[in-house]
């Protein structure tokens, strides 16, 4: 079985919900690291070249809707490169297995 085509906006929403998730990811990584480095004096933490960034309402809904923005458009290239690809060169070769 070849996989010759994929939808492009079946792809794309997937993508822009995977992007989305990963926004989400991000806002809980600094937070939680912005939490941990709260102890440790700004003298010492520039020192080593960290800066705590510091999350508004509005730094966080524009990391959530930037990251499925991204997820949008890297799913749309994907999908219509790997459709002009597959249409010169070939699909992907899938090996499916029945249900027993």
């Amino acid at each position: 079985m070849e996989l010759k085509k994929v939808g492009v906006w079946s792809l794309a929403k997937i993508t822009t919900i995977f992007g989305i998730i990963m926004g989400i990811v991000t806002i809980i990584l600094v937070a939680v690291t912005n939490r941990a480095l709260q102890n440790i004096p700004a003298e010492d933490l520039q020192a080593i070249g960290i800066s705590v960034t510091e999350l508004t309402s509005s730094s966080v809904i524009w990391t959530i809707i930037s990251s499925g923005i991204t997820g949008l458009i890297a799913g749309l290239v994907v999908a219509l490169i790997y459709n002009l690809l597959a249409k010169y060169m070939g699909g992907i070769k899938l090996v499916l297995a029945d249900k027993k």
